[in-house]
């Protein structure tokens, strides 16, 4: 992630996190592709969804599209 090779905290919650030295480690080499969509917005969309189901993401803090809350239920 070019945001934690480069210490650039304000631009990713994860190299914020990882910049602050607490210990954790992200493992980067067990990371996963959810999709590989090339349209910017269904990506966009794809995102927010998925952040909004792992409750415990610090990604969360970062700018993400806010989704409608009947896509939600």
């Amino acid at each position: 992630m070019n945001e934690c090779r480069l210490k650039q905290p304000e631009k990713s919650a994860v190299a914020e996190h990882i910049l602050k030295q607490t210990g954790d480690e992200i493992l980067f080499q067990d990371t996963e592709v959810l999709d590989n969509t090339t349209n910017h917005y269904v990506r966009l969309h794809r995102e927010a969804i998925e952040i909004h189901k792992h409750k415990h993401s610090f990604k969360k803090k970062e700018e993400s599209l806010k989704i409608n809350k009947a896509w939600l239920l």
